[in-house]
């Protein structure tokens, strides 16, 4: 009878056994279909494990069986992700179960059973111990269930503090993978273990090194949305406004708008992530950060644009501030309550009044709009008082940069008010001339510019303006210029200068015809060199709208560039290139050449030319002055008013230079002229393929001691066979290919003329690149002539190398050609030998002369010194 009893309890296990996993293995089998089918699976699964009857170890067994079937998927299959999701789920509500059995216990419930872990801990320790697996599907799985586990658990959920240490060891180890997708997981799981108040707490340490270092942009965006915003935390979390990935940023302002009170940032913070976003270059990240602005920042201070506009500080950030206000006018829109006028006016108020008024000027449709605008004559009071505050400040020694913001921003709007009402125009005309005649001293250059501004809408004729700009001048009451104060003078004809450039006729037909015999040309005379710069610059405006000007006052403006100083060097050489862009230098050296007989230096050529006057600066030690000459040349070049081959060539020279390397701007200039010049024309092709052999000579033959001698040989051929492609503007090919035609013969000409050059392993290099095939015959034969020449001439492996490959691409016998043929290409060959001799000539007498003239020019200091 034991036997038989024992026998059917035994049977009665296996049989409840099969049940429970046949249970289970329906439910997984169902989970993974749909999710609509968890609920169910979830209900049924809790139903089997709360039976008293069902034996927990064989339930717990046979889930975590089934359960590993998942771990071994790296794959995001979407079967998969369901049965995950289906197995926290459960593993959640276990937690539910188990509690209320705990509650129903009573106090004869034995140790054993009072000693045994939750299924919660049970699976936990299973997913720790499985975390560390060499698989990486298997260490991604387990740390995407602790994740999914860990922010599925509610607030009072019970975790075994042993395994609470677990978890977070493990976890902080899986940061630490490889894999990026696996710290992704072990980021998200580490989220709910965090403890913002501890200083010290490794995983708030682990989440800002991740910010920051890891080489993932994944984890970067996952370690940015689960680390808790703190002051420790602040730092690193704003410096992703300058991510490399664009998902990243993104993230970023979410996380703003979702956890950043805007009262929590300081001022610089603000206005640097909205710079960075409303900025981007990716349309995303930007409508990120207009949504985090408008729906978060704007809505904490109570939807009030000029609280917003003092929390950024507008005197300091007007850009950003700008970029601000159109956000709010495009995703707001526009409400009554903005079109007012401000009760009082500070830098704020005053800036969002001006774009009030400015968004109702471009949009006339919008309605309120006339609310904003006031009265030409109540604007006139406005800006009074605020120019008077203006002026207290200044005499009162106190910071008045508020003020002139103020001031500033008046002025602004003062431009789009209304002044058909004549009296209330001449009201604002008399108070701006006032000001300017009578304040000029303790009025900055900025304020005085933007009154005369004014003056300009407040005057419709150019008739008008010029007779007002003259009268404010004449104003001033000065009867001897030389004898009076320099900045009254300097005033005069700074007046002087932006009529001139406001005028859209020739000055002698204005009030302004005076201006050159009774201001200007006394004031060059004057010590102060201040006076003299802006009387040369007024100088050069006059002779820019006049022509008689220009030749009249040439010499002048020669002179100054040649013997001033080198602030009024730089003057002179922006206005005489500014002369010859407006006239060419055809017109006006005629009248130069009776004065001036040292401009062509050595050039045999009958006509005079101020070319060689410039050219004197492209070698200036003043950088200054050096990359004016170098922007004058670059215009120029572009409006074709010349097409020297020698001057490009000293342009390019100068581009390589290593003595140009910090010289930003001229280098910049160059790299856009380049181009710019080379694709808009056929024409400017032959220009830079003449420039292409003296070029690569001046640096091929250049000293050792020379900068120029460091220079790769190499860089400067590609850069031609670039500038000589057929592309045009929108690089697309033009299929004309004529200049690296003559380019190629000339390469080998120059590899044959002298075989020993450093010149001859980057040319050989180029002329293998080219794309011969498209050559016309008789440039092909004359290819392969040369090139067999090459190869008898130089015995040098990468010479030979080269030299084959282009003769493989042209597909050509030489035995083909005619003796008449292959007698012209010597003769080419001969003349080419000829022509470089005589320029290598003519270069080393340039250097001797100008060797002569730095001697001669040392002597004559060193006398001038003794005098």
């Amino acid at each position: 009878l034991f036997f038989f009893f024992f026998f059917l309890v035994l049977v009665e296990t296996m049989a409840k056994g099969r049940v429970v996993r046949m249970t289970l293995v329906e439910a997984f089998q169902c989970a993974q279909k749909t999710i609509a089918a968890h609920p169910t699976a979830v209900r049924d699964c809790l139903k089997l494990f709360a039976k008293k009857t069902t034996n927990r170890d064989a339930f717990i067994s046979t889930f975590l069986d089934l359960f590993n079937r998942c771990l071994m998927v790296f794959k995001r299959e979407p079967a998969v992700e369901r049965c995950i999701d289906f197995a926290v789920k459960f593993i959640v509500n276990t937690t539910h179960v188990e509690g209320s059995k705990e509650d129903d216990n009573d106090a004869e419930k034995d140790t054993e059973e009072e000693t045994q872990p939750t299924f919660l801990n049970v699976f936990f320790d299973h997913l720790i111990s499985n975390s560390d697996a060499k698989e990486k599907a298997v260490r991604f799985r387990t740390c995407q269930t602790i994740s999914k586990l860990l922010n599925g658990l509610g607030e009072n959920a019970e975790i075994d503090d042993n395994i609470w240490d677990e978890l977070q060891t493990s976890m902080l180890k899986r940061v630490q993978d490889k894999i990026p997708v696996i710290r992704v997981q072990a980021i998200n799981a580490l989220n709910r273990l965090q403890d913002i108040s501890d200083p010290a707490c490794p995983i708030v340490q682990e989440y800002i090194r991740c910010i920051t270092q890891d080489s993932s942009p994944d984890v970067r965006k996952a370690a940015l949305l689960q680390v808790e915003m703190s002051k420790m935390t602040l730092e690193s979390i704003l410096s992703r406004s300058k991510d490399a990935k664009p998902n990243v940023r993104k993230a970023l302002y979410v996380v703003l708008k979702d956890k950043v009170d805007i009262r929590a940032l300081k001022i610089k913070d603000r206005v640097s992530i909205l710079h960075d976003g409303l900025t981007d270059r990716v349309d995303d990240v930007r409508e990120t950060c207009e949504n985090m602005l408008v729906e978060s920042w704007f809505t904490e201070v109570e939807k009030d644009p000029v609280a917003l506009l003092d929390a950024l500080d507008v005197i300091t950030e007007e850009e950003t501030c700008t970029k601000v206000v159109s956000t709010l006018f495009e995703k707001v829109g526009t409400w009554k309550e903005w079109f007012n006028i401000p009760s009082a006016v500070s830098s704020s108020s005053g800036f969002w009044w001006c774009k009030l008024c400015e968004f109702a000027c471009k949009h006339e449709e919008t309605p309120y709009s006339d609310n904003v605008f006031p009265s030409a004559l109540t604007f006139t009071h406005i800006l009074e008082g605020a120019f008077s505050a203006y002026l207290e400040a200044i005499q009162c020694d106190e910071d008045f940069v508020e003020e002139e913001y103020v001031l500033s921003q008046l002025l602004k709007l003062a431009k789009v008010i209304d002044y058909t009402d004549e009296a209330s125009r001449r009201a604002m005309v008399s108070f701006m001339r006032e000001s300017i005649v009578e304040k000029w001293s303790q009025l900055g250059e900025d304020v005085i510019e933007k009154m005369m501004e004014i003056m300009l809408v407040l005057n419709s004729t150019n008739s008008d303006r010029m007779q007002m700009f003259m009268e404010m001048a004449g104003d001033m009451s000065i009867t001897n210029v030389l004898d009076t104060n320099p900045g009254e003078i300097k005033m005069q004809l700074q007046i002087i200068c932006f009529a001139l450039i406001h005028n859209k006729t020739s000055f002698r037909r204005t009030a302004l015809v005076n201006a050159v015999e009774d201001y200007i040309l006394p004031s060059i005379q004057s010590d102060d060199a201040d006076v003299r710069n802006v009387a040369v610059k007024a100088l050069g405006l006059c002779c820019i709208s006049d022509m008689q000007c220009a030749k009249q006052h040439i010499l002048l403006l020669l002179q100054v560039l040649q013997v001033d100083q080198e602030v009024l060097q730089l003057t002179a050489l922006k206005c005489l290139f500014d002369i010859v862009l407006v006239f060419g230098e055809d017109t006006l050296m005629n009248t130069a050449k009776s004065g001036e007989e040292s401009f062509d230096e050595g050039n045999n050529t009958e006509k005079a030319t101020i070319i060689p006057v410039f050219m004197r600066y492209l070698d200036s030690d003043n950088d200054m002055l050096r990359t004016c000459a170098v922007e004058g040349f670059a215009k120029l070049f572009l409006h074709n008013h010349i097409a020297c081959p020698k001057v490009l060539t000293h342009l390019i020279v100068l581009y390589f230079n290593p003595l140009t390397e910090e010289d930003v701007t001229l280098r910049q200039c160059l790299s856009v002229f380049l181009p710019a010049y080379a694709f808009s024309k056929q024409d400017h092709k032959e220009v830079i393929e003449k420039a292409f052999l003296p070029t690569i000579r001046a640096i091929s033959l250049a000293p050792p001691r020379s900068p120029l001698s460091v220079i790769k040989l190499a860089d400067v051929i590609d850069l031609f066979v670039y500038l000589t492609s057929d592309l045009n503007m929108e690089g697309e090919e033009t299929g004309d290919n004529t200049t690296h035609q003559n380019i190629s013969i000339a390469m080998a000409n120059e590899i044959l003329s002298d075989p020993e050059s450093s010149l001859v392993r980057p040319l050989c290099k180029a002329i293998a690149q080219l794309d011969v095939g498209s050559f016309d015959n008789t440039i092909k034969h004359a290819l392969v002539v040369l090139g067999e020449n090459i190869l008898e001439e130089i015995d040098n492996r990468y010479v030979t190398s080269s030299i084959n490959k282009l003769l493989s691409s042209l597909k050509l016998n030489i035995d083909e050609l005619s003796e008449e043929a292959k007698l012209l290409i010597v003769q080419q060959q001969e003349r080419h030998n000829h022509n470089r001799l005589h320029e290598i000539e003519q270069q080393s007498q340039n250097m001797e002369d100008r060797s002569k003239d730095i001697n001669r020019g040392g002597n004559g200091e060193e006398e001038e010194e003794e005098e």
